[in-house]
């Protein structure tokens, strides 16, 4: 399996889950693509704290990913430089992918002030 291959499913993988984890992170309702994504997101909600990663606009967006996107990369060329299998490559990009997000997820929520994270109160 080729290194564009592996990359693909990665992505796949990413973009199906990005709002599932953003909502594991912050309870604030974001729901799978296909589900509403962000339709039930708290940012529609004038009574709630806005989402850390659904409010900020591409500026946001941008650090948010890359901090994300650099463990991602990082699993990758530690893959390739030890010429691991396409299915041990994926895993590590993968688990590197959730652990990016996690980091992601706190920066966004202590800059943007946000009271929770994974359930913990933050103020």
């Amino acid at each position: 399996m080729g290194a564009f291959v592996r990359i693909a499913v990665v992505l796949l993988v990413v973009g199906a889950t990005a709002h599932p984890i953003c909502a594991f992170q912050f309870d604030c309702g974001c729901r799978p693509m296909g589900f509403g994504g962000t339709d039930h997101c708290n940012v529609h909600e004038a009574s709630t704290p806005d989402c850390p990663w659904c409010t900020g606009g591409p500026v946001r967006l941008a650090w948010v990913g890359a901090i994300i996107a650099v463990p991602i990369a990082l699993a990758f060329r530690v893959g390739k430089k030890r010429s691991w299998s396409a299915g041990r490559s994926i895993l590590a990009a993968l688990g590197a992918y959730v652990v990016g997000a996690l980091v992601a997820g706190i920066a966004a929520a202590l800059v943007t002030g946000y009271p929770t994270w994974l359930g913990l109160s933050l103020g």
